[in-house]
């Protein structure tokens, strides 16, 4: 099959758009506690994005704008995703994996920065330059739950800063599509009841 071999990224990597980030983390190498694992599934949440964490951590339910003293700003969201230091790095939020990403400049009193992040939702294990494909997490590990993901790859607050993610040659084909698993508002005047976009972005052939 195609070489594995690790390729460290350049450090603007991840100094791009969510929707730019989550389809170049395909085919990646992420180097975590339990091993090796080849990225197959991502989801991108830019900061505009009526679903993302710090979206929601700034507006009501309605799409409009909180009022500055009404931002929980202790939240584990607004620490993380307002903080520009944050851009390239992991971090877990509801037992999911992310991976922190652009930095955009808000038009608030303050200006604060806001950033996007990509979910990971699905990889397959590497042992010895191989594929090991089994039913524990596998290529169409999208459809399950990201949580198992975090559980699998044996990843914790506490190893969360060794993680890292390399290059790699492996030829593969992908596709996008709507996100799963976002929960919609019945009410018709509720920004969140939105199109879910095609920010979902998966391998679904890999090129032996």
């Amino acid at each position: 099959m195609s070489e594995l071999k690790k390729q460290n990224l350049t450090s603007n990597f991840f100094d791009k758009s969510a929707d730019k980030v989550a389809p170049e983390l395909l085919g990646k190498i992420i180097h975590c506690a339990n091993g090796d694992y080849l990225i197959t599934v991502t989801e991108a949440y830019p900061a505009n994005d009526s679903y993302s964490y710090i979206y929601r951590a700034t507006h009501n339910v309605d799409g409009t704008k909180k009022s500055e003293n009404k931002i929980d700003k202790n939240s584990k969201a607004y620490k993380i995703l307002t903080d520009e230091t944050r851009v390239g790095e992991f971090f877990l939020y509801g037992g999911m994996l992310h991976l922190a990403c652009k930095a955009n400049k808000t038009e608030s009193e303050n200006a604060r920065i806001e950033l996007d992040n990509v979910l990971i939702r699905g990889a397959v294990k590497v042992e010895d330059n191989t594929l090991i494909i089994d039913d524990n997490i596998n290529m169409n590990f999208g459809e399950g739950r990201p949580t198992t993901l975090v559980d699998t790859l044996k990843i914790d607050d506490n190893n969360l800063s060794t993680l890292r993610i390399y290059d790699s040659s492996l030829s593969f084909e992908s596709e996008k599509g709507k996100r799963i698993g976002l929960k919609y508002n019945d009410n018709a005047n509720d920004k969140y009841k939105t199109d879910a976009k095609a920010y979902r972005f998966f391998i679904n052939k890999i090129k032996i």
